[in-house]
Order: C-alpha cells, then sequence, then structure tokens
C-alpha cells in the first residue's frame, strides 16, 4: 500500500491541510483550509482511520467549501426539497408531501435496540418542540400543517452556518432519510444510537441488514458529532443582519461587558450577567453574545467599558471568561470585532462544549446554567445533575 505523509501546515489566517508536500483540494480546487486546528487535526486522525463504507470527516469539509460556502441557498433548497421526500413527515402529514409513509419491519425478530421508546412520534415531537422553542412556528399549526412546518425549517436552514449546512446535506445524500432526522442529530436533539436506530427503523429490510446499516450509519453519525464540534463556530453574517433578527435561543445583546450604564462604574453584577449567558450557550448548542448592543437593538459599544483600544479590551475578555469559567471553554469560543453606527461590537461565538460548563461565582458557589428561550437560566442542584447526565451523557 502506498504510503502518504499528511500533515497540518498554519498560514497567518487559517490552517490547512497537506499530503505528500501539497495543499489538499476538493473537487471543485478549493483548497482544504479552515481557521480550526482542532477540525485539521480531525482530518489527519479520519484519514489514518479511512474506510470506504463510513463517512469522512473531509467530505463534509468539502461539501462545506465547495457547496454551502459558496452558494448557501441552493443547498437549502436542496434540503427544502428533501423535506418532501421525507418518511417521517410523510407519516405525520399523509397526502400533503410527495413521500410514502415510513415503512414497517417485515420480520418478528426486531433487534431490540431499535425499538424506541414513542419511536418515530417522539422524533416529530422533538422537531416540534425545537421549532416552537426557538420561536419558529405557531401551536397548534405546526402539528396539522405541512406548509407552516416546512416554513419554520426553512428558517432554521437560513440561520444555519456552512458546516451544519454541509453535515445535513450528506447526511440526507448518504442515509436518504429525509430531512427531520439529520436535523434532529445535528441540533443535539437526538444522539447518534437513536438517530441510527429511528433512520433503520424507517425501512423494511431483515435484521441482520439492518444491524449492518445499523452499525454504518451510528459511525457516520459520530462523524458529524465530531466535525460540528471542531468547524469554525458559526458563520459571520452581517451584524445589522444579526441584529435585526432580535434576541433568541442562540442570540443575546449586551450593552456593556464590565460597565454599569446607571453608575457609570465598574459592576461585577454586568460582567456576571455576560459571563451567564457565554454558560448558557456552551451547555445548550452553542449561540452568538453580543457585547456592545442594547436591548433594543440599537448600538451601545464597548467603548463605554472604557479600554483604551481593542487589544487590551480583548486580554480583559479572556481573562474574564478563564477565571469565570475556566480556561478548557476557550477552544469552544471565538470573539470578533465589527464597527456599526459609530460604536465598536464583540461579537462572542460560542460552540456547544462537550462537557458541562460551570460559572465560578464570586460567592464561592459553582453555577449551572442552560438556555430558555431568549435567556440563561440558572438550575439547582438537582435538575443540573438530571440534564447533564441526559445531554453529556457519553454513546
Amino acid at each position: 500500500m502506498e504510503r502518504i505523509m499528511v500533515d497540518v501546515v498554519k498560514s497567518e489566517q487559517d490552517y490547512a491541510l497537506h499530503l505528500d508536500g501539497r495543499v489538499a483540494v476538493t473537487p471543485g480546487g478549493r483548497a482544504l483550509r479552515s481557521p480550526s486546528l482542532r477540525l485539521m487535526e480531525l482530518l489527519v486522525r479520519d484519514a489514518c482511520e479511512s474506510a470506504p463504507d463510513r463517512l469522512a470527516a473531509q467530505s463534509l469539509l468539502e461539501t462545506q467549501l465547495d457547496e454551502a460556502e459558496p452558494a448557501p441557498a441552493v443547498l437549502r433548497q436542496a434540503l427544502l426539497q428533501a423535506l418532501t421526500l421525507d418518511p417521517l413527515v410523510a407519516r405525520k402529514f399523509p397526502g400533503q408531501t410527495a413521500a410514502a409513509s415510513a415503512g414497517v419491519w417485515l420480520e418478528d425478530d426486531v433487534p431490540p435496540m431499535f425499538l424506541q421508546y414513542g419511536g418515530l412520534v417522539e422524533a416529530f415531537a422533538k422537531a416540534v418542540a425545537y421549532l416552537l422553542e426557538h420561536g419558529l412556528a405557531e401551536y397548534p399549526a405546526v402539528q396539522q400543517d405541512f406548509v407552516h412546518f416546512s416554513n419554520a425549517l426553512a428558517a432554521v436552514l437560513e440561520g444555519m452556518s456552512p458546516a451544519w449546512l454541509a453535515a445535513l446535506a450528506r447526511l440526507q445524500a448518504r442515509h436518504a432519510v429525509g430531512l427531520v432526522l439529520p436535523l434532529l442529530l445535528v441540533t443535539d436533539s437526538l444522539s447518534p444510537s437513536e438517530y441510527a436506530a429511528l433512520a433503520v427503523s424507517q425501512g423494511t429490510c431483515t435484521a441482520a441488514a439492518a444491524m449492518q446499516r445499523y452499525q454504518i450509519l451510528r459511525q457516520d453519525a459520530w462523524t458529524v458529532r465530531e466535525f460540528l464540534h471542531t468547524a469554525p463556530v458559526l458563520q459571520r453574517p452581517s451584524l445589522r443582519a444579526l441584529i435585526a433578527r432580535g434576541e433568541s435561543y442562540h442570540l443575546e445583546f449586551k450593552s456593556t461587558l464590565r460597565c454599569n450604564l446607571h453608575t457609570g462604574k465598574h459592576d461585577a453584577a454586568i460582567t456576571h450577567a455576560a459571563l451567564k449567558s457565554l454558560a448558557g450557550f456552551l451547555n445548550s448548542g452553542g449561540g452568538v453574545l453580543l457585547l456592545g448592543v442594547r436591548d433594543d437593538g440599537s448600538i451601545q459599544g464597548i467603548e463605554a467599558d472604557g479600554f483604551p483600544n481593542l487589544d487590551r479590551f480583548g486580554l480583559h475578555f479572556w481573562q474574564t471568561v478563564e477565571a469565570g469559567l475556566g480556561g478548557g471553554v476557550c477552544p469552544f469560543v471565538e470573539t470578533h470585532f465589527e464597527s456599526l453606527d459609530g460604536g465598536t461590537v464583540c461579537m462572542v461565538s460560542c460552540m456547544e462544549s462537550p462537557r458541562p460548563v460551570f460559572l465560578h461565582a464570586k460567592s464561592g458557589e459553582d453555577e449551572f446554567y442552560i438556555r430558555v428561550g431568549g435567556s440563561s437560566r440558572r438550575l439547582g442542584v438537582r435538575d443540573a445533575l438530571e440534564y447533564i447526565s441526559l445531554h453529556f451523557k457519553k454513546d
């Protein structure tokens, strides 16, 4: 077998995958690059374990670079077309889509792992809950009308990063399971094993074939999870467009990082509020905190915090994050500065952390926060333990 030298090389702005000393390229001719070193290291590890029947992390990045970044609207439209062929959706909206309803098992010896409590009905309920939680649908229309459900999913896709769109596209194309199950996987509403079991349960095949398909789908789902946990956090839409969306499950505004605008003085409570938001995002699927934006969407500007320049602001921000949330969260947080309407906004993007994140309060307590609607809510000890056991469980 021919041996290939695989390496990651750093440039001024990002990292590139090199094969035998040359930059690796996508099928579309784009260099395999990313600002995320963790993602490029994943590609190297993945290349060492490549197998012909498994989804490779490199193919996900290739789809992101060749399709999701240059033509996101085209990819979103293709994903919505897959929704019309989704057997799970056909089961819920009979006669309103082009798909046939999900199949049933032909054998009696169904492997126990495919017997999900609630099954496909529960999966659809998870999708509806996600849409309602993010304010993208109205009840009960989302459960009764396919057009309303489809429009709500279109709004979800509109706000997704290229990495998420690429993951959905590869899952849909490779597994032919429509859109809902891949969406539940990438939003962490289903674990890899749950995704694989539900996807297999939509088919009509022998138990042996089902087991083989389950193993492949489960491994693919884990690859997608790793890809999304290491990919750059979020795409950066224009700041004005982002603010226009308003505060939500994945977006929050804070006027300042440390200055109490009523007193004009530094206030630990203001800083604590910002850290609460970051902890909530890290524990609940990620999100963006805009520092320097008032609740009404107007620009305050981080200049109000009184730092002489952006470097000093950035240094203080990262010291604050490390002191309050721990240095282990830093790989999952990115900052970006942008000027708008005479003020500077600090865009703080958070990926979901693979481990629970606690906020170390001034009182000495460790506090646990999750996102609920458009804010971060502290959980008591019992609720936090339950959330952690369910949300961060290992497959």
